[in-house]
């Protein structure tokens, strides 16, 4: 198992990852069961997590913040308008949940 540091450094390098569109890098990040809650919907296991980042076109990034609270929670903007949020609960230095949303709905 690669181990990859404290939920900051693991979102740290979320961040740079999927702003370069740098999937190979990314999908490390994850555990082998990882689960990913999208817009209504939860995707399970780094090939799912793959295939829905893929799909869905979330860098580059405009950082805004990374907090660390029980979960490192990051805020970016697409463009100069569209405004995104995820947080990553990570366990053994790596991704073990994560939940993507735009501000304003609730994170569960």
């Amino acid at each position: 198992m690669e181990e990859h540091g404290s939920s900051i450094d693991v979102a740290q390098r979320w961040v740079e990852a999927m702003d370069d569109s740098d999937l190979d890098s990314v999908i490390p990040l994850y555990d082998p069961g990882a689960t990913l809650h999208v817009f209504g919907g939860t995707v399970s296991g780094r090939a799912r997590v793959r295939e829905y980042l893929r799909s869905t076109k979330i860098g580059p990034l405009m950082l805004v913040e990374i907090q660390r609270n029980d979960r490192a929670h990051i805020r970016w903007r697409r463009g100069h308008h569209e405004q995104m949020e995820t947080a990553l609960r990570v366990a053994r230095g790596q991704i073990a949940e994560q939940w993507l949303f735009r501000p304003g709905e609730v994170e569960r």
